[in-house]
């Protein structure tokens, strides 16, 4: 792949973001995913991520250094849900932000 095919794969990948992710949690979204968390639905009005589980102790050091070491947010919950359907377990870490999300703080990262 050469660098035009690179850096077109870039932009594509930007538009994703400004397209599917609402501004409020755009950052937050790109940060775990750019950490290894593959996050699988968001709301930017009610600042709630969803992502797959597979390892929870180790999902949760990852999204703890993104949240309170890269972002600084002091006001989060997450939670872990197993489901069992059919005899399959499925599970899933829910991200709710507070008081101090990316939106309060008038922090306009998200917007990029």
């Amino acid at each position: 792949m050469g660098a035009a095919e690179i850096e077109d794969d870039r932009q594509q990948a930007g538009d994703w973001y400004k397209t599917a992710i609402e501004p409020e949690v755009r950052e937050i979204v790109r940060r775990l995913r750019n950490s290894g968390i593959n996050t699988i639905s968001s709301c930017g009005h009610e600042m709630w991520i969803q992502c797959e589980t597979s390892d929870p102790s180790e999902e949760w050091k990852m999204v703890y250094n993104v949240l309170v070491g890269d972002l600084g947010l002091k006001d989060w919950t997450m939670k872990v849900r197993w489901e069992v359907r059919g005899g399959h377990v499925h599970s899933f870490t829910e991200i709710r932000i507070g008081q101090d999300g990316p939106a309060a703080r008038g922090d306009r990262q998200a917007d990029r």
